[in-house]
């Protein structure tokens, strides 16, 4: 699906191109149901600070 370098070498297409483009905040990965309590569980910390 992907490489560690997907990432790079993209930006580097796009730069390569003059296109412009935004990067966004890393996510975690939610493919499991324990997952996504782990991801509630922190945003929720978050908003409590």
């Amino acid at each position: 699906w992907s490489s560690e370098d997907v990432f790079l070498d993209t930006v580097l297409d796009l730069k390569k191109h003059e296109a412009s483009y935004h990067i966004l905040s890393t996510l975690n990965d939610v493919d499991r149901e324990e997952d996504l309590t782990e991801e509630l569980k922190q945003l929720l910390e978050k908003q409590d600070s």
